[in-house]
């Protein structure tokens, strides 16, 4: 391996000799050969950028080396970084650890604008402060950002995909371990996941084709934090192929108001691939009725009962669901839903039900 053997020599000048030196006698004298230290022989390979050599020399003497070799993977990370090796820049920001802010803010054309900023973030916080240094390379790679778009953009996408969704399952772990018991780090971790999370929606859509399904999968966990403000405007300028999860997001936010004035055919159908049908709107409307109907919160019922006559007048079957809980089929998909046991057996929930299905017909009928 190179520069693995890099000794320097020096006539024997006084210094304590160790099992390590060489000593070298002549007849007319002599000199030692002394090893330089592990920590200066990863400097020197870094300073000549042998990242690969560097590492290794990490791994085969971690016990000589006394700094952090998560300093080496990052340094090698922005490195690649900086040659549009994204795929092997994300693994070795995996191994190191780096802030997902960091990362971040070296794809603007992905990141929503001012995320980072907005959310409070800062290099300092929490698990990933003792990385946050500006190496040579960082500086390289801040100071010429690569523009990307097309193909490009779309594997840009890809690769840092992974780093956001391992970051993301490391967040959530050390948060369930209970590690973050003091009030601060709680914050930062809630601060980063929410950045993550966010980024996640912004890289997915990116990727060719747009990863929808794990974008909606992951609006309906929820433990999900992303930013309603930001997402929003992607989701929107994607017509109605994005109408489902635009609706998941508003639904996790609790903005339904918001949701129910989106759930309307002229905007959730097309005739574009992966826009719904006429039949697959109102069934997601309907189970969505369905779920404000029976969430126990007055002012859901309300907008449930306001927004129900639609669905009847299209199909009184799913008008009537709503109100009984009949369960709505959307491809397999089974939105859980608990529908109480008074409106089952026939107690006083079904004789609400009663009640709001006169509604509706009076409602519907009025027209």
């Amino acid at each position: 391996m190179r520069n693995m053997s890099n000794q320097t020599r020096s006539r024997n000048s006084g210094g304590t000799p160790s099992l390590d030196d060489l000593f070298c006698l002549g007849d007319t004298g002599g000199f030692v050969l002394r090893m330089t230290s592990v920590d200066d022989q990863v400097q020197n390979l870094l300073d000549s950028a042998q990242y690969e050599d560097a590492l290794a020399l990490c791994a085969s003497s971690a016990r000589k080396f006394h700094g952090d070799s998560r300093l080496v993977e990052e340094r090698y990370a922005y490195a690649l970084y900086s040659r549009g090796d994204f795929e092997g820049a994300s693994q070795h920001w995996l191994n190191a650890e780096t802030a997902p802010q960091a990362v971040a803010d070296l794809f603007p054309s992905i990141r929503p604008p001012e995320l980072s900023t907005r959310l409070g973030l800062r290099s300092d916080d929490g698990e990933f402060a003792v990385l946050e240094t500006v190496s040579r390379e960082k500086h390289h790679a801040l100071s010429s950002m690569p523009l990307l778009r097309g193909a490009s953009l779309s594997r840009a996408a890809a690769a840092i995909a992974s780093f956001f969704e391992i970051t993301r399952r490391r967040l959530n772990a050390r948060s369930s371990e209970g590690s973050m018991l003091d009030y601060k780090n709680t914050e930062t971790v809630c601060d980063q996941l929410a950045l993550v999370d966010t980024m996640l929606i912004a890289v997915w859509l990116q990727c060719s084709p747009p990863r929808i399904k794990d974008v909606v999968a992951l609006l309906r966990d929820p433990g999900q934090r992303c930013e309603l403000e930001y997402i929003a405007p992607l989701l929107a300028a994607g017509g109605a192929v994005y109408a489902e999860p635009l609706l998941w997001l508003y639904r996790s936010k609790h903005a339904h108001q918001r949701a129910l004035a989106l759930l309307v055919e002229t905007r959730c159908c097309g005739d574009v691939n992966g826009a719904w049908d006429r039949v697959q709107f109102l069934r997601w409307k309907t189970r969505y009725l369905q779920w404000l109907w029976f969430s126990g919160d007055q002012r859901n019922t309300n907008l449930a009962l306001e927004h129900a006559p639609s669905v009847f007048a299209a199909s009184p079957a799913l008008g009537l669901a709503v109100f009984t809980g009949t369960l709505v089929d959307i491809q397999g998909d089974e939105d859980p839903l608990e529908v109480p046991l008074s409106v089952r057996t026939g107690g006083a929930g079904a004789v609400q039900c009663v009640k709001a299905t006169t509604t509706l017909l009076v409602v519907v009928f009025s027209f």
